[in-house]
């Protein structure tokens, strides 16, 4: 189990980081902001997110 707390305070948990990624966007984008949107651009904000884990992670 991964945990991050939000700039809000909010604590997320997820089972990997990925998820906890996908959760994380949902949290900061809203529920829904991969509708419409190509592969390739979610691929790429998921990326982002999980690099900001990695990053909060080895702290």
């Amino acid at each position: 189990m991964v945990t991050i707390e939000t700039a809000d305070g909010k604590q997320i948990n997820a089972e990997t980081e990925v998820l906890l990624a996908s959760r994380l966007a949902d949290h900061e984008l809203g529920t829904g902001w991969d509708d419409g949107i190509s592969p390739f651009d979610e691929h790429t904000i998921l990326g982002e997110y999980l690099d900001y884990i990695a990053e909060f992670s080895s702290k």
